[in-house]
């Protein structure tokens, strides 16, 4: 946990700082009908770096919550819209029993590509990394890097991830992988 927490700052503060060059040379082109570039930087990047830390803390949150096969902290991190249809299937499966739990487990591993019926195995050796996070109002899309073991292999893949900011809070929208 220590080594994904670790692997997790990396890519904050380098997504920060390909953020800011970002900024400056989009901020240096003549083109642009800016009054102050420099102010104009340190008034946005705080903003702009505080919800990439938020939208990676979501997925921090997420999987921890997919290690410990956590299904109502899985659906928390989901848009309300999204966790609510989930959250009846488990009421309907008896509160978090046996069935409704493999339901849910099982379309989350279903939707990363894996093809074992062992969603325990999968979720607690599951590993996520976002990368290319972009922020357009409320709404963001990331690339999600995520590696998982299943039948003593060790398997990598990529996903779209899409999020939503609803009342301040970022929450994970849909997921493509």
């Amino acid at each position: 946990m220590k080594r994904l927490l670790y692997l997790l700052l990396a890519v904050v503060l380098i997504a920060a700082c390909l953020f800011s060059c970002s900024l400056l040379k989009k901020q240096s082109d003549p083109s642009s009908d800016e009054d102050d570039p420099v102010s104009q930087i340190e008034q946005e990047t705080p903003a702009q770096e505080e919800q990439i830390a938020e939208i990676e803390a979501l997925g921090d949150r997420c999987c921890s919550a997919c290690n410990a096969v956590d299904v109502d902290g899985i659906l928390d991190c989901l848009t309300p819209s999204a966790a609510k249809p989930m959250r009846t299937i488990l009421d309907l499966a008896g509160s978090f029993s046996d069935t409704g739990e493999e339901q849910v487990m099982g379309l989350l591993c279903q939707t990363l590509g894996a093809s074992s019926s062992d969603y325990r195995q999968f979720c607690e050796s599951l590993e996520t990394e976002l990368s290319n996070i972009e922020i357009k109002d409320d709404k963001a899309t990331a690339d999600l890097t995520y590696w998982y073991e299943e039948d003593g292999q060790r398997y990598k893949g990529q996903a779209d991830l899409t999020c939503k900011r609803i009342d301040g809070q970022w929450y994970i929208s849909k997921l493509q992988g």
